[in-house]
């Protein structure tokens, strides 16, 4: 057997099921109104945390946020004078070239007329090289926040085992460089097993919306029983009400029973607490466009062209002309 709370390999966790027969401490004196209740999930700041001390070198963390940590130093910047770049002219368009392009661009638009396109002669033509450069500097960033889930067996890598690791030690590499990318994991050696303190170990909350009755009353005939209808001669008449019995209704949300399963350990009574590590790949895009045209720099970025030169270093040499 294993205390309260404490993880034993050889117990097999159990779920809560409805119909256990737990005794609920109803709500006040008579079922709520419908509707009264909760909508939705309990918000984290109503719910209780387990008691998970802090662990070396991951003190001073808490549930639900992330405390980032310093990286490691940068690389050092490369030494001495960057070797020259040449760059080649390459706008050699011929006066063919130019006209394909006009019949081409005429051709894409659909009231425009291709007569003049094909006839006009070109009297002269001047090609100009533009230069896209894009820079792409690939980041990492690292945060960890302790984390809670439902405990439904399996193995435990505690403390016992060993220190935890430091957060830029831990190995995590990018599925592809250059690529947004996100990655959680569980930092070795910082996991416990504990009592789900949201639930008191039961694996059940009391129904917020009927407070644990089964029942609620309904928003139809306000509790009473009845609603009021008109006879054939147009009378006004009590009927019993079509949507409930004597007033109440069945509570929707736990089904009668006044009992929901935990969210928290999802009726599975006891929560393996940790460290999680979030390890956030970003890719940061930087363009300049050099060129003496009057063309906008947005469409000239956007027309393809030849690679000229390509560099990845872990800090990139200075672009020199």
């Amino acid at each position: 057997m294993s205390l309260e709370g404490e993880y034993n390999p050889d117990e097999a966790p159990t779920q809560w099921v409805k119909g256990a027969g737990d005794e609920i401490e109803k709500g006040g004196d008579k079922p709520p109104k419908a509707g009264k209740g909760r909508k939705g999930k309990k918000p984290k700041d109503q719910k209780a945390h387990p008691d998970f001390d802090d662990l070396p070198g991951y003190g001073g963390l808490a549930f639900g946020n992330d405390t980032e940590f310093k990286p490691p130093s940068p690389p050092t910047a490369p030494q001495g004078s960057p070797p020259p770049m040449v760059f080649t002219d390459t706008a050699k368009l011929t006066e063919e070239d130019c006209k394909k392009a006009l019949e081409k661009f005429v051709a894409d638009n659909l009231c425009y007329g291709s007569k003049p396109a094909k006839e006009m002669k070109i009297t002269s033509h001047k090609g100009c090289t533009a230069l896209h450069y894009k820079l792409e500097t690939f980041t990492e960033n690292r945060s960890t926040k302790k984390k809670k889930v439902p405990y439904k067996g399996g193995h435990v890598d505690g403390p016992e085992n060993g220190e935890p690791p430091a957060p830029w030690s831990i190995p995590c590499q990018c599925k592809a460089e250059f690529k947004d990318e996100q990655v959680k994991k569980e930092v070795p050696h910082t996991a416990k097993v504990k009592k789900c303190k949201d639930c008191k170990g039961r694996g059940w909350e009391k129904c917020d919306e009927c407070e644990g009755w089964g029942r609620v009353e309904c928003e139809h005939c306000d509790g009473t029983g009845h609603v009021a209808t008109q006879d054939q001669d147009g009378n006004e008449v009590q009927q019993n009400c079509p949507f409930c019995m004597n007033g109440q209704k069945s509570c929707a949300n736990c089904g009668g029973d006044g009992q929901v399963t935990c969210e928290d350990c999802d009726g599975y009574r006891k929560l393996k607490c940790y460290i999680q590590l979030k390890v956030k790949f970003i890719n940061h895009d930087d363009e300049y466009i050099l060129e003496t045209t009057d063309l906008p720099d947005d469409l000239v970025a956007k027309v393809g062209g030849n690679t000229l030169f390509e560099q990845t270093l872990p800090m990139v040499l200075i672009v020199h002309s």
